[in-house]
């Protein structure tokens, strides 16, 4: 692999952690005020520890599996694939949530939107095991497409 098929390699990389973290915390402030609706006011406070708590499990599954990952080197395949579930799980968690509304037990709600949080924790570990040589622009990239998530979801519900 030649030095400019590396340097595409990490850049799209970056970008793919960057739009991750975006997505991941525009989903956080969505679900928030999904939660203001369907639920008691003050059952918002709970996305935030939701997230946490989804982006620790995600991270404890891959360490507990990551070992069988290196050995079939499929890493990277790992990544697409749960970037694609990451992905269909934000469309279904919504729609569920929206199409379920006023269920008493709000375990249900919390269980539902935990889980898109454990995909992107999976897909974050295994992006920074893979490129741990990278880690600090990776760090740079999930900060910035974090921050850049929380300026765009304002745009979004004007």
């Amino acid at each position: 692999m030649s030095s400019n098929d590396r340097n595409y390699s990490k850049l799209i990389t970056m970008i793919g952690l960057f739009l991750i973290s975006s997505s991941l915390f525009i989903y956080e402030v969505l679900t928030t005020r999904l939660f203001s609706t369907v639920l008691v006011y003050h059952f918002v406070f709970l996305v935030t520890s939701l997230a946490i708590l989804g982006l620790g499990i995600g991270g404890i599954i891959v360490f507990f599996f990551e070992k069988k990952l290196r050995i079939f080197k499929m890493r990277t395949k790992a990544i697409a694939f749960f970037s694609i579930i990451l992905s269909i799980s934000y469309l279904v968690i919504t729609l569920s949530i929206y199409k379920l509304p006023y269920i008493d037990v709000f375990i249900i709600y919390s269980v539902m939107a935990c889980i898109p949080f454990v995909f992107g924790g999976i897909i974050l570990s295994l992006i920074f095991i893979e490129f741990k040589n990278i880690g600090h622009k990776l760090y740079f990239a999930d900060l910035l497409g974090s921050s850049i998530g929380s300026i765009s979801i304002i745009f979004f519900y004007e």
